[in-house]
């Protein structure tokens, strides 16, 4: 935290999985070397320190020099990937063995997993050989059909023949011994299981899928529309897309989004368009069934390669593009997100000053308070804070009394900077202070205009309860708007980076992943800024690097106790507060 000394090397706990083979490892190293055009030795080096348990913010400033020079957007970029790769190399190699435990595993299936780029398509690879004990498939071959679809496929017989022979046992039962009750009493049941294994079987055809895949990602389409007569007032904003059809793979990101938030809203139905005959003939084409002999044997071959297009792979292709493009807007706009948040974080803080927050208001009136240079709300010698409610608009309209008010509050305690809140009311309420300044030559504050999104979410909050204890909670968001003119980042930190309102998707979106991302751009702003260990809350404690909630409240607790911290040793006395943690945080 701000001194001038540098904390020693740092020997943490682990906090990567390096239970994988030692080829995976730095094929996963190379990978990313390769992905983020650095040289292998700087992933290797930051792999070490990362497993070692050192934090972003701690690598990124002091161990520039074993990482060659990274940056904390670098090193968070390679952050990301490592954790991704290795959470998608322990799938694969847990995939591998479940073929292998099956006897699926084949060399060439093998390649194909090991060449996989993402988890989606990992799971791919994958779902065609799933244990599925109670499908139609399954069934078919515990009840001995197996050997018929064989025969079907490889002789020159119509499916009529090739049952012939065919006896149903009296008993099936599953692979663990398992008694299934299913009927094929009869020639149509029999026949419908034969073509549910034949489907089963090319299903196992991934080659073919991706060609079908390629070529129905180019023509697919999006459509949505209204989800039903009742929806058409309610769902107004939606309007755009009750009749709207693009191409899916042109689609932009944002108005995926917003046909997705439509359809979480029940009023919009979306649907993924596409022809269906070209892909048929490709399947056709690709196992040559119209060469197959006898007619019978052809047409009853033809029909399944249909369904297993139109009930099998088409559903899937169209949920597996679907997924693709909501994933890649997902993570665009979390990385939009994001670079908000840190522009808000970031801003320039007016400094030490005294302030006057505004928090507009209509009906419940205009509320007000007044900080110190320090953050802390004025109060006079009987202990009154410097707080105020006025009415200026309708339905009280008490405009000269609201201007009173707030004058007498600029004067009495020489106020520098007005922050208004950017809130409901906030353009009158900017006209009227603004007008009011410019008439009073004794008045030299200066008005701005204030992001205000989350104030009312803090004030509310148990830290506002603990800072403002005897502050009503309509009068805490003032305090909070004149904070986050004076200093941005320290007040912003009170509220979870969500509540403040960083884009117009973020409930939409994986929440756990907009978190972490948020979680980690407040991290990077708070570490690269610092703090003053002997008047920070608790809150910008928190996101201190090797620091958490707890270890942060023990620091405000010490300092309350003992009184101000002299010296950076002074913080291994902390409860909580370790050795390790200490090489951790005492550099910021």
């Amino acid at each position: 935290m701000n001194q001038t000394d540098t904390p020693n090397t740092t020997t943490p706990t682990s906090q990567g999985n390096t239970n994988l083979p030692a080829d995976v490892i730095a094929n996963i190293h190379t990978k990313l070397a390769k992905e983020l055009g650095i040289k292998p030795a700087q992933v290797n080096a930051f792999v070490k320190l990362y497993d070692e348990g050192a934090t972003v913010p701690f690598i990124a400033r002091y161990r520039k020099e074993k990482t060659q020079g990274l940056d904390d957007s670098q090193l968070r970029a390679l952050e990301k990937g490592l954790n991704y790769e290795r959470d998608m190399a322990t799938r694969r190699a847990k995939i591998l063995e479940l073929l292998q435990s099956q006897g699926n595993l084949t060399e060439a299936l093998q390649t194909r997993i090991e060449k996989a780029t993402s988890k989606l398509e990992l799971e791919d690879i994958y779902l065609p050989y799933r244990p599925r004990r109670r499908s139609l498939a399954a069934k078919a071959r515990a009840a001995g059909l197996g050997e018929v679809a064989d025969k079907l496929l490889t002789s020159e017989v119509s499916p009529t023949e090739a049952l012939e022979g065919y006896q149903l046992p009296q008993t099936i039962t599953d692979d663990t011994g398992n008694e299934i009750e299913v009927d094929f009493s009869d020639t149509e049941k029999q026949l419908a299981g034969v073509e549910a294994i034949i489907i089963d079987n090319w299903t196992q055809e991934l080659e073919l899928l991706d060609n079908l895949r390629n070529g129905f990602a180019k023509t697919a389409t999006i459509n949505s529309s209204l989800a039903s007569e009742e929806k058409r007032e309610v769902g107004e904003k939606f309007a755009d897309y009750f009749d709207h059809t693009e191409s899916l793979a042109r689609l932009p990101n944002h108005r995926l989004l917003a046909m997705l938030r439509g359809r979480q809203e029940n009023v919009l139905v979306l649907k993924v368009d596409g022809e269906d005959s070209p892909f048929v003939e490709k399947i056709i084409s690709k196992f040559e069934l119209d060469a197959k002999q006898p007619e019978a044997r052809r047409e009853f071959l033809v029909a399944a390669a249909n369904s297993l297009w139109k009930d099998k792979w088409r559903p899937h292709l169209e949920h597996r593009l679907l997924t693709e493009k909501r994933l890649a807007a997902e993570a665009d706009a979390i990385d939009v997100f994001a670079s908000n948040l840190q522009h808000l974080l970031m801003a320039a803080p007016a400094g030490r000053k005294v302030i006057l927050g505004v928090d507009p208001g209509i009906r419940h009136g205009v509320k007000m308070a007044v900080i110190d240079a320090q953050g802390h709300v004025i109060r006079d010698a009987e202990n009154k804070p410097a707080i105020a409610t006025v009415y200026p608009f309708a339905p009280d309209n008490k405009m000269e009394e609201a201007k009173a008010t707030i004058a007498e509050l600029l004067k009495t305690h020489q106020v520098e900077l007005v922050a208004i809140g950017n809130g409901t009311a906030s353009r009158e309420t900017d006209a009227m202070i603004k007008e009011l300044i410019d008439a009073d030559d004794a008045i030299t504050a200066k008005a701005v205009v204030v992001n205000e999104s989350g104030a009312s979410v803090y004030s509310a909050s148990e830290l506002a309860s603990d800072e403002l204890a005897d502050l009503d909670v309509s009068i805490r968001g003032a305090v909070s708007i004149a904070r986050r003119l004076q200093d941005p980042l320290s007040e912003l930190v009170k509220v979870e980076p969500k509540a403040i309102g960083v884009g117009q998707y973020q409930h939409d979106v994986n929440q756990s992943q907009l978190s972490d991302s948020l979680d980690k751009v407040t991290q990077d702003c708070v570490n690269a800024v610092g703090v003053d260990v002997n008047t920070a809350s608790p809150a910008i404690l928190a996101h201190i690097a090797g620091l958490n909630r707890n270890v942060a409240q023990q620091i405000v607790n010490y300092r309350k106790e003992h009184g101000a911290f002299t010296n950076r040793e002074q913080l291994k006395d902390v409860p909580r507060l370790g050795v390790k943690t200490f090489e951790q945080a005492a550099g910021f």
